[in-house]
């Protein structure tokens, strides 16, 4: 769809993947716009124009490479089916949509979050290290590194033995969220 006056400037994704729909429409005019054959046409052009970008160096190899035919594993390990070749837990550590510079923090949101925040701060066995961290998980928030520069300034996060950074409960509402005033908010209404 040609929208008037459309102001792609710097939404360039965007305007590239109109010039490869519009390119690949005008070359295909009794297709079926919707079949498998024309999407994949559309995703296959898509890549080739950004393969630069969108095949991620990982490694010695690509991500691209790790998640489709992984061509080294397959020599190695003389595999022919390509499913079995694929990396994905590899491909998965080497690789963040958002690098983002954040710490994981868990939250005291109510009293199961502090019963699994002292258990993690116990001696315990790795199986049940791994098996708290599960459940903690739906407690665990990423602050950021001027955040958490502040709260560790005021002593508000604790990192127990086994290396899990945990919040004093001062420092967290469930109406806010971490707060680096120490204390819960009041709301001033006017």
């Amino acid at each position: 769809i040609n929208i008037r006056d459309e102001n792609l400037g710097s939404l360039d994704e965007i305007k590239n993947a109109k010039l490869i729909s519009e390119n690949i429409i005008r070359n295909s005019i009794k297709a079926d716009m919707l079949s498998v054959e024309i999407q994949s046409k559309y995703f296959q052009k898509l890549f080739e124009f950004y393969s630069g970008r969108l095949d991620y160096p990982a490694d010695g190899t690509t991500l691209f490479e790790l998640l489709s035919l992984n061509s080294e594993r397959q020599k190695v390990h003389k595999r022919t089916d390509p499913a079995l070749s694929q990396a994905f837990s590899t491909a998965g550590k080497l690789f963040r949509v958002i690098d983002s510079n954040t710490k994981s923090v868990i939250v005291p949101y109510n009293s199961e979050a502090v019963r699994l925040i002292e258990k993690l701060n116990g001696d315990i066995p790795l199986v049940e290290k791994v098996r708290l961290l599960q459940k903690a998980q739906k407690y665990t928030v990423d602050v950021y590194a001027g955040t958490e520069h502040s709260l560790n300034e005021c002593g508000a996060m604790y990192t127990g033995p086994h290396g899990i950074t945990s919040l004093d409960k001062r420092f967290y509402s469930r109406e806010y969220g971490v707060t680096t005033d120490g204390a819960e908010r009041e709301i001033l209404i006017i």
